[in-house]
Formats: structure tokens, C-alpha cells, sequence
């Protein structure tokens, strides 16, 4: 289990607690070893303009701007289809760091 607040309340301890045969395993929170989807929010984060103005048109308006420009909405390859196809590789050097964290 990761640190997540929502993963430790007292209605989830108590429904592992009645569920002894659910093995509870350590995993760190927003691990990016298997969840590719972190180096996406990554990537947006730091082309991310704080100073941008603050209506809910104008964020929308930006992160898609954003989006758009990492190639996201083109039809050729793009940040999404690399983080997919990395995925084997991200496996495979989880396991030959028996589980532990890795360069992804």
C-alpha cells in the first residue's frame, strides 16, 4: 500500500482487518516505475505557467495549449505512444531491481 490518505482510512484498515487473505504489499506513492501516467503529469507540471490568469476558461485554455503542444492531439507519435511502448522496459527493470526503485 502506498501513503495515499484514502488507502489508510479507517473503513479500508478495517475491511483488511476482516480480510486476512488479501495480502497488503508496500507500493511508493506516485511511482513512476509502473505508472507512466506520472511522467505525463511531469512533463505538463513543468511547462506549467503559474501566472496564467485564473479563470476556469483560461486554465482549461492553457493546459490544452499545453497538451497540444507536447503533441498529444497529433496523429503521429507522440509523448503518449512512447510512455506505452516504454512500458516493457519499465517492467523489466522492476524486476531487476527486485521491486526497488528504478531510473523511470
Amino acid at each position: 500500500m502506498d501513503d495515499s490518505t484514502v488507502h489508510n482510512a479507517a473503513i479500508v484498515t478495517d475491511w483488511f482487518q476482516r480480510h486476512p487473505e488479501v495480502i497488503r504489499i508496500h507500493w511508493p506513492a506516485r511511482s513512476p516505475d509502473l505508472m507512466p501516467i506520472e511522467n505525463l503529469w511531469s512533463q505538463m507540471v513543468k511547462k506549467w505557467d503559474s501566472n496564467s490568469a485564473k479563470t476556469k476558461v483560461n486554465l482549461v485554455a492553457h493546459a490544452m495549449n499545453i497538451w497540444e503542444a507536447m503533441g498529444l492531439k497529433r496523429g503521429v507519435e507522440n509523448i503518449c505512444e512512447t510512455l506505452v511502448r516504454s512500458k516493457s522496459r519499465r517492467l523489466n527493470s522492476v524486476i531487476e531491481c527486485n521491486g526497488s526503485y528504478t531510473k523511470y
